[in-house]
């Protein structure tokens, strides 16, 4: 009710004696100030909203303004396998391996180091995680799955890139994995895209 209408009410209980009085309420009609006030309050959220987004996107861009293609060297370092079902080293579906690599460039200097997290999946494949840690520039996250038969020499898989850090914040595209000899070094090919 409002303020009116209970002044009405309160007015009719107060009337002297026994004759009932009725007094004609009518509801207030909505202030033409409160619609425009309404209508420029959701403007200026939607112009809010619309600016946020385009602020974000503009300061969320990648470090890398074009096509890039990097290729690292790649030597298992430290690794460890965790059995879960079964005998050991056996690599059965949900058994783990990890390991760190170090990364090395053309010069075969050292240029940043990999992080790998590997489970054991059904239909003979691996689901892994690979970290790139590559200083001064920031990190490259791929994911796949890796078919277990390309675990030997000239094996190849291909996994995607899911984003990154630094330089490579945002990017995409792919990483192409070669094993380049029995000794599980491999060489990888990043195609980042912006």
């Amino acid at each position: 009710m409002t303020l009116s209408q209970l002044r009405a009410v309160r007015s009719l209980k107060a009337a002297p004696g026994d004759v009932m009085m009725f007094a004609a309420v009518e509801p207030e009609e909505p202030k033409g100030d409160d619609m425009r006030r309404f209508v420029m309050v959701l403007g200026a959220v939607l112009v809010g909203m619309f600016a946020a987004g385009a602020l974000t996107t503009a300061f969320a861009g990648t470090g890398i303004v074009q096509e890039e293609t990097v290729v690292f060297g790649e030597h298992t370092l430290r690794g460890r396998n965790l059995d879960l079902v079964g005998e050991a080293n056996d690599f059965r579906p949900g058994d783990r391996y990890i390991f760190r690599s170090e990364l090395t460039d053309a010069q075969d200097a050292v240029a940043g180091h990999l992080f790998v997290d590997c489970s054991v999946q059904f239909a003979k494949k691996d689901s892994c995680s690979q970290i790139y840690e590559i200083p001064a520039r920031g990190t490259v996250t791929a994911e796949g799955l890796i078919p277990v038969s390309q675990l030997k020499p000239d094996g190849t898989w291909v996994l995607a890139i899911t984003g990154g850090t630094g330089e490579f914040e945002n990017v995409g595209g792919s990483v192409t994995v070669v094993i380049v000899d029995d000794r599980g070094n491999s060489e990888h090919s990043l195609h980042l895209l912006p």
